[in-house]
């Protein structure tokens, strides 16, 4: 079960990382349900939000701190953001 909620949050990464939909569509894209269901999982186990990351990604500054990872790579270069809030 693990497997697949990560697997579905890696495709979601992917989709997010592109800037393909929002949230709520990529959520059903990979076989959520029910978006809030998905922010939940998302935000409990990467510990920020999708929608905080879709702007991170899509955010000159932060841009090159996110790795564009396979959804299917076991290991992931990089798939957290550090940011320093003194800048």
């Amino acid at each position: 079960m693990h497997m697949l909620v990560e697997l579905r949050l890696r495709l979601a990464e992917s989709h997010l990382m592109r800037n393909s939909g929002t949230v709520k569509q990529v959520a059903f894209w990979v076989g959520f349900r029910d978006e809030h269901h998905f922010s939940k999982m998302y935000k409990h186990i990467r510990g920020i939000t999708a929608t905080e990351y879709s702007r991170r990604c899509n955010d000159p500054l932060f841009r090159h701190t996110v790795a564009g990872t396979d959804p299917y790579s076991l290991y992931p270069l990089n798939r957290y953001v550090v940011v320093n809030e003194n800048v």
